[in-house]
C-alpha cells in the first residue's frame, strides 16, 4: 500500500474514532475515486467504509461495502475472513437469516465452529427460520458443561419448539444447577407437569412455596392442583386457603367451593363448614347449604344438618324432594318426630324420593308405635 493511502486512510480512522462521521466519509469518498488505486488499496477503503456505515447505524450501505470488497482480487485471507463474519453479523441484525447462513457458509467450517458469536449467530439464524432441529444440531456440538447461558436457553427453546421435553428437561437441569434462578426451576416444572412427572413437578413447586418464591396466580393454582393430585388434599385446602389470604388467589364462589371440597376430601369437617359458610353467605341456589347437610349426615351430626338443609330448602328456587328427604331423615334422628313426618311426607309425593320417604315413615311409625305402648305399660 502506498504510503499516501495509508495516511489518509489512517487519518479516516481518527475523524471516526473522533466521531466526525461525516468528514469521515467525504474523506473516504475523496480517497476512493482516486485513480489508479491498487485492489488492495481498494478493498481497505470498503473495508473502512464498511466499518464507517456500520458506526452511522447505515447497515445496508455497509453490506454493499463489504459485499463489494469481496469480488476484489487479491485481498489478503485475514481480510476476507473478517469481511465474510462481518457480512453475516450485518445480515443477522437487519433480520436476513438466509444471508447470515449463506455468509457463515462462505467461511472455513472450523473458523465458525471455534467462534462462538458466530455458533450463536448460526443457531439463531436457524431458530428465526424455523429450522429448529438444525439450530438445536449446531449447539448440541457445544460442551453442554461448558456452554453459555445464552446457548443453552436457545438449545432449551429448539427442544421445545420440537416437543422434545425430555431434552428440554435435561437442558433445564443443568441451566438450574449452574445458573440458579427461580424462572429456571419454575420452568423446569412446567415441564415436569408436560410430562406427567408430577411428583417431580411437585417437588419443585413446595421448594418454591418453602423459599417464598411462588408468585404468579397460576403457580399458585398448579401448587394446589398438585396437591389434590397427589392425593394430598389437605395441604391442597391449606395452600388454597393461603393464597387467598395473601390476596393472589380471589376469595370466589369457585374458589370457596374448592376449598370446601379438598377439606371434606381430608376429613376436616369443622373447616368445611367454615368454608361451606363464607360460600352460604355469596351464594343463592342452596347448593353449599346441601352440601353441608350431607357433609353432617354423613358423620351423624343429625342435629348440626337439620339447620342447613332447612337454610337449603328455603333457597332452592322450587321444592326439592332430596332435600326434603335428607331433612326428615335428620329431623328424625335427632327426635323432631312431628317435623320429620312433615318433611318425609313432602319428599313422598316426588316419584324420585317416594319410595326412600315411604321406608323413613314406616321406621317413624314404628318408632311412634313403640312409644304409644310403653306409655300405657306405664
Amino acid at each position: 500500500m502506498r504510503e499516501s493511502v495509508y495516511n489518509a486512510l489512517s487519518s479516516v480512522k481518527t475523524l471516526i474514532e473522533e466521531s466526525q462521521l461525516v468528514t469521515a466519509g467525504e474523506s473516504l469518498s475523496n480517497l476512493s475515486s482516486q485513480k489508479n488505486l491498487t485492489e488492495y488499496e481498494r478493498a481497505q477503503i470498503l473495508n473502512l467504509s464498511g466499518y464507517l456505515a456500520i458506526q452511522q447505524a447505515d447497515y445496508p450501505r455497509a453490506i454493499r461495502h463489504y459485499a463489494s470488497l469481496l469480488v476484489l482480487e487479491d485481498v489478503p485471507e485475514g481480510l476476507i475472513l473478517s469481511t465474510q463474519r462481518n457480512l453475516a453479523q450485518l445480515h443477522y441484525q437487519t433480520g436476513e437469516w438466509q444471508k447470515a447462513l449463506a455468509a457463515l457458509g462462505k467461511m472455513p467450517a472450523d473458523s465458525v465452529s471455534k467462534d462462538t458469536q458466530l455458533v450463536m449467530l448460526n443457531a439463531h439464524s436457524h431458530y428465526q427460520l424455523e429450522r429448529y432441529r438444525q439450530a438445536a444440531a449446531v449447539l448440541e456440538a457445544l460442551d453442554s458443561h461448558e456452554s453459555s447461558e445464552q446457548a443453552l436457553n436457545l438449545l432449551r427453546a429448539s427442544y421445545q419448539q420440537l416437543k422434545d421435553h425430555k431434552r428440554a428437561i435435561d437442558v433445564l437441569e443443568i441451566l438450574a444447577e449452574r445458573f440458579p434462578d427461580t424462572d429456571y426451576l419454575k420452568a423446569l416444572a412446567s415441564l415436569y407437569g408436560l410430562e406427567g412427572n408430577y411428583r417431580y413437578q411437585l417437588a419443585l413447586l413446595e421448594t418454591l412455596y418453602t423459599d417464598k418464591r411462588l408468585e404468579s396466580r397460576s403457580e399458585w393454582q398448579a401448587l394446589i392442583s398438585l396437591h389434590l393430585h397427589q392425593s394430598q388434599p389437605g395441604k391442597a385446602a391449606l395452600r388454597l386457603q393461603e393464597a387467598m389470604e395473601l390476596g393472589v388467589l380471589p376469595e370466589s364462589e369457585k374458589n370457596l367451593f374448592r376449598l370446601a371440597q379438598a377439606w371434606i376430601q381430608a376429613r376436616e369437617t369443622d373447616q368445611a363448614i367454615r368454608a361451606l359458610e363464607q360460600l352460604s353467605s355469596r351464594t343463592s341456589d342452596g347448593e353449599s347449604e346441601l352440601m353441608a347437610g350431607r357433609l353432617l349426615l354423613q358423620y351423624d351430626q343429625w342435629q348440626g344438618a337439620v339447620p342447613w338443609l332447612k337454610k337449603a330448602s328455603d333457597k332452592a328456587e322450587s321444592e326439592n324432594p332430596e332435600i326434603s328427604l335428607l331433612l326428615g331423615i335428620a329431623e328424625l334422628r335427632s327426635g323432631q318426630h312431628p317435623q320429620a313426618r312433615r318433611s318425609l311426607l313432602r319428599a313422598a309425593q316426588n316419584p324420585d324420593t317416594e319410595a326412600r320417604a315411604r321406608q323413613w315413615l314406616s321406621y317413624l311409625d314404628q318408632l311412634s308405635t313403640q312409644a304409644s305402648v310403653a306409655v300405657l305399660h306405664d
